[in-house]
């Protein structure tokens, strides 16, 4: 997709590296698989998001969530903006800054 925009950006005369590939998605750091489905119900239900639109981009224990993002990295993305919807959890918003982030800075240095 980095190319698309590549392609865009040619198209207009823009420099691409003037631009910031972008990546993002709700987050779930969990070691329980079972967590994933009973969090994006409870997210879905208080949210109003019908069952079909129900997803996590990121989900998963903390070196599945970090490989998923230095994916992104590793295919041009140099952002991210990350959802963490209602209802909150305190558990997922640690474990990604005190697990996930730092496995991502590995994987991409």
């Amino acid at each position: 997709k980095v190319e698309v925009l590549h392609a865009h950006c040619a198209d207009v005369g823009r420099d691409p590296a003037a631009t910031m590939p972008i990546a993002g998605g709700s987050v779930i750091v969990t070691d329980d698989a079972s967590r994933v489905e009973a969090r994006m119900k409870a997210i879905g239900d208080l949210n109003r998001v019908p069952p079909e639109r129900r997803q996590a981009a990121f989900h998963g224990n903390p070196d599945q969530v970090a490989a998923r993002i230095a994916a992104f990295h590793r295919a041009g993305a140099r952002g991210y903006i990350l959802g963490m919807p209602s209802p909150h959890d305190r558990e997922i918003v640690t474990r990604f800054a005190t697990e996930v982030i730092p496995r991502v800075k590995r994987l991409v240095a």
